[in-house]
């Protein structure tokens, strides 16, 4: 988490908070709660809080089992990105399968239900083979009128405002794809967003990874 901190500071000192903060002792041991890694500057635009991204990353790297993992991780994700709905596709040997699905505010997650992407009518299947293709995050700030995915039957019948879809790598190695929406304002995922997101998906991989190769061998045992 020191890592990807120091990273942050490196690459996106713009987004940070300028004051420093201490962390207490008791600081990793914190229970999960909702949290979001965003603060108000004095000039009203967001910075990120590096506690808060130190403590999300954390939650992740402490959970091993998986059911439970998958529904932290939507949790985490989907309010640090200001998304309304999203999706966790998860590769398995060479398939790609829905295993997380959530709505903010209607208390909507369903986790390990493995279906496949293309049986799906809740996403743009056309973007996430994209990203599961080329390794690269798409962005989309106003999806019907932008974009190379305005001609996309999802798109043309759901009409989404927003859409993020970024890779989870471990690697080298596509573990998962996150998939997000906000379809009340256009432009709802900036640079600060995605920026977050990528160091988090960092340690989603990673927790993914191990919880899997967990249940795996509890199934053996």
């Amino acid at each position: 988490a020191m890592a990807k901190v120091q990273h942050l500071q490196t690459h996106y000192p713009q987004f940070l908070a300028k004051k420093s903060r201490t962390t207490s002792p008791s600081f990793f041991h914190t229970q999960m709660a909702t949290t979001t890694a965003f603060s108000e500057s004095p000039t009203g635009t967001q910075e990120l809080d590096l506690n808060s991204i130190l403590k999300s990353s954390q939650i992740l790297s402490s959970e091993i089992d998986l059911e439970k993992l998958l529904a932290k991780l939507m949790t985490i994700l989907m309010e640090n990105a200001g998304a309304q709905r999203g999706c966790l596709v998860l590769e398995n040997r060479g398939q790609l399968l829905i295993e997380a699905e959530g709505t903010v505010g209607q208390d909507s997650l369903t986790v390990l239900q493995s279906q496949p992407l293309e049986q799906s009518q809740n996403l743009s299947v056309a973007i996430l083979k994209y990203v599961a293709r080329t390794q690269q995050s798409v962005v989309l700030n106003d999806a019907t009128t932008a974009g190379n995915f305005t001609k996309d039957p999802y798109i043309l019948a759901h009409r989404p405002q927003s859409v993020l879809c970024t890779p989870l790598l471990n690697q080298g190695k596509l573990t998962g794809i996150l998939y997000l929406e906000n379809n009340l304002t256009t432009g709802a995922f900036p640079a600060e967003r995605v920026a977050l997101l990528n160091l988090l998906s960092s340690q989603a991989a990673i927790s993914l990874e191990n919880a899997r190769l967990y249940t795996n061998l509890t199934t053996l045992n």
